[in-house]
């Protein structure tokens, strides 16, 4: 597991105008996991709420908006409802 302690090449991708969307896929691409990406995020961007970060993480990670995302998963969650509710 990488360190997120030591923030300073995205702080300073932060101060010349990187997005989140930016500085999300550079961790990524530094080799840090989904979780430790949006910590990052909302350390370096503290107006970012964790729905927005989550959007971010979302949106890099599938090219899908969260609302998108959502609704792909509902018809599997529907199902494992379904097969639950069965068994019982």
């Amino acid at each position: 597991m990488k360190n997120d302690g030591n923030l300073q090449k995205y702080e300073r991708m932060r101060k010349v105008g990187a997005t989140p969307e930016i500085v999300y896929r550079v961790t990524k691409l530094d080799g840090f996991k989904p979780t430790q990406s949006l910590k990052i995020l909302l350390t370096l961007f503290p107006k970012l709420s964790l729905t927005d970060a989550k959007q971010v993480m979302i949106l890099c990670d599938t090219g899908l908006s969260l609302f998108d995302h959502q609704a792909k998963l509902l018809p599997d969650i529907e199902e494992a409802l379904r097969a639950s509710n069965e068994e019982n």
